[in-house]
Protein backbone atom coordinates (compact mmCIF):
# COMPACT_ATOMS: atom_id res chain seq x y z
CA UNK A 1 0.00 0.00 0.00
CA UNK A 2 1.53 3.34 -1.08
CA UNK A 3 0.31 6.50 1.14
CA UNK A 4 -0.02 9.62 -0.75
CA UNK A 5 0.85 7.79 -4.32
CA UNK A 6 0.49 10.62 -6.87
CA UNK A 7 -2.05 9.84 -9.55
CA UNK A 8 -2.90 12.50 -12.52
CA UNK A 9 -7.05 13.31 -13.71
CA UNK A 10 -7.42 14.15 -17.02
CA UNK A 11 -7.19 17.24 -16.18
CA UNK A 12 -3.84 17.84 -14.79
CA UNK A 13 -4.60 17.96 -11.29
CA UNK A 14 -2.46 15.43 -9.09
CA UNK A 15 -4.40 13.84 -6.50
CA UNK A 16 -2.68 11.83 -3.67
CA UNK A 17 -5.14 9.24 -2.23
CA UNK A 18 -4.33 8.17 1.52
CA UNK A 19 -3.51 5.02 0.31
CA UNK A 20 -3.18 3.24 -3.02
CA UNK A 21 -1.95 0.01 -5.06
CA UNK A 22 -0.98 1.54 -8.53
CA UNK A 23 -0.77 -1.98 -10.09
CA UNK A 24 -4.50 -2.75 -9.67
CA UNK A 25 -5.17 1.06 -9.49
CA UNK A 26 -7.10 0.71 -6.49
CA UNK A 27 -7.36 3.59 -3.99
CA UNK A 28 -8.38 3.97 -0.26
CA UNK A 29 -9.67 7.39 1.46
CA UNK A 30 -9.89 7.44 5.16
CA UNK A 31 -12.13 10.10 5.92
CA UNK A 32 -12.33 12.16 9.06
CA UNK A 33 -15.63 14.59 10.22
CA UNK A 34 -13.35 17.34 10.57
CA UNK A 35 -12.03 17.79 7.02
CA UNK A 36 -14.60 15.35 5.03
CA UNK A 37 -17.52 16.22 6.90
CA UNK A 38 -19.04 19.50 5.35
CA UNK A 39 -21.06 19.93 2.03
CA UNK A 40 -18.36 21.63 -0.20
CA UNK A 41 -16.03 18.70 1.27
CA UNK A 42 -18.30 15.88 0.64
CA UNK A 43 -19.15 17.61 -2.80
CA UNK A 44 -15.11 17.44 -3.46
CA UNK A 45 -14.78 14.01 -2.52
CA UNK A 46 -17.33 12.83 -5.33
CA UNK A 47 -16.00 14.71 -7.68
CA UNK A 48 -12.87 13.62 -6.95
CA UNK A 49 -13.89 10.25 -7.32
CA UNK A 50 -15.77 10.52 -9.93
CA UNK A 51 -12.46 12.15 -11.98
CA UNK A 52 -10.39 9.03 -10.59
CA UNK A 53 -13.23 6.46 -11.68
CA UNK A 54 -12.86 7.84 -15.32
CA UNK A 55 -9.18 6.88 -15.62
CA UNK A 56 -10.14 3.67 -14.48
CA UNK A 57 -9.30 4.03 -10.48
CA UNK A 58 -11.53 2.85 -8.08
CA UNK A 59 -11.88 4.46 -5.18
CA UNK A 60 -13.27 3.07 -1.61
CA UNK A 61 -13.78 5.06 1.63
CA UNK A 62 -13.74 4.39 4.98
CA UNK A 63 -14.30 6.59 8.12
CA UNK A 64 -11.91 6.87 11.10
CA UNK A 65 -14.89 5.80 13.59
CA UNK A 66 -15.18 3.07 11.55
CA UNK A 67 -11.59 1.84 12.03
CA UNK A 68 -11.66 3.11 15.29
CA UNK A 69 -14.82 0.71 16.52
CA UNK A 70 -14.72 -1.94 14.12
CA UNK A 71 -10.93 -2.15 13.51
CA UNK A 72 -10.90 -6.16 12.57
CA UNK A 73 -14.42 -6.01 10.54
CA UNK A 74 -12.58 -2.75 8.72
CA UNK A 75 -9.19 -4.12 7.38
CA UNK A 76 -11.33 -7.31 6.60
CA UNK A 77 -13.71 -5.08 4.44
CA UNK A 78 -10.96 -3.51 2.52
CA UNK A 79 -9.32 -6.77 1.93
CA UNK A 80 -11.86 -8.06 0.25
CA UNK A 81 -12.79 -4.89 -1.80
CA UNK A 82 -8.68 -5.02 -2.76
CA UNK A 83 -9.20 -8.90 -3.84
CA UNK A 84 -12.65 -8.45 -6.15
CA UNK A 85 -10.61 -5.20 -7.65
CA UNK A 86 -7.75 -8.19 -8.78
CA UNK A 87 -10.04 -10.41 -9.84
CA UNK A 88 -11.37 -7.55 -11.90
CA UNK A 89 -8.36 -6.04 -13.01
CA UNK A 90 -7.25 -9.06 -14.18
CA UNK A 91 -9.91 -10.31 -16.29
Amino acid sequence: LVRQHPIRLRNGVVVHPDGALPAIRWAVEIDHVEWHGGRFETQDDKGRDRQLRRIHWQVDRITDQEIRERFAASIDELVELVALRRQTFAA
